[in-house]
């Protein structure tokens, strides 16, 4: 039963963070998506390797936790990429404040309730590397996705919002050399990704 609340407690709690946040988090809103994901399969993969596993779960879903991978994980993301510092050196030493506090309580979970229990061949040192490179993991591919974004608008700027850049020009067999259909199908793709995640910047 105590399991069961905490559970609860942690979701309303990331409800909380979430509302209070949304402002500063708007800029990373659609990475919530990424670390479902990437939560997710870290889960599936214990579960496949017989690592570790949630006995006790407000769903019954077989392999994940619905408070930790759709609540508590994805929250925490989100707070560190709107609070981690830019410096790779500064980045790995809050890692590492990041990480010992979450691993303590995890193993106070393992210890002591339902909630994670971990299989004979799985350590409490490997979650800490796998959270203290997830920090890392998070990081890069929000920057990635943020260097694409920019790629990809300053390509719509232009070849759509200033057509005149896009120029034709003739070969000397008589055979016109175009970029229309590319810049078409660059400007398809960049419209879809945008709407894609726009919802979330709202």
């Amino acid at each position: 039963m105590i399991e069961i609340v905490i559970q609860y407690v942690i979701i309303i709690i990331s409800i909380i963070v979430y509302g209070l946040k949304r402002s500063k988090f708007k800029k990373y809103i659609y990475m919530k998506y990424f670390v479902i994901v990437y939560s997710s399969t870290w889960a599936w993969t214990a579960k496949m390797l017989n690592l570790w596993t949630y006995p006790a779960r407000i769903i019954n879903m077989p392999i994940i936790s619905v408070a930790f991978n759709f609540f508590l994980i994805p929250v925490l993301a989100l707070l560190w990429l709107a609070y981690s510092p830019k410096g790779l050196k500064a980045k790995a030493i809050k890692a590492l404040k990041w990480t010992t506090p979450i691993i303590v309580l995890e193993f106070l979970m393992e210890r002591y309730t339902n909630l994670i229990s971990y299989r004979s061949r799985y350590n409490i040192f490997y979650s800490y590397i796998i959270w203290y490179i997830s920090w890392f993991i998070w990081s890069g591919y929000y920057y990635w996705l943020d260097l694409q974004a920019k790629s990809e608008d300053a390509y719509i700027q232009k070849v759509v919002i200033k057509p005149a850049a896009c120029t034709i020009k003739s070969n000397s067999k008589g055979k016109i050399k175009v970029g229309i259909i590319s810049s078409l199908l660059g400007f398809g793709g960049g419209y879809i990704f945008r709407g894609l995640h726009s919802r979330d910047k709202i």
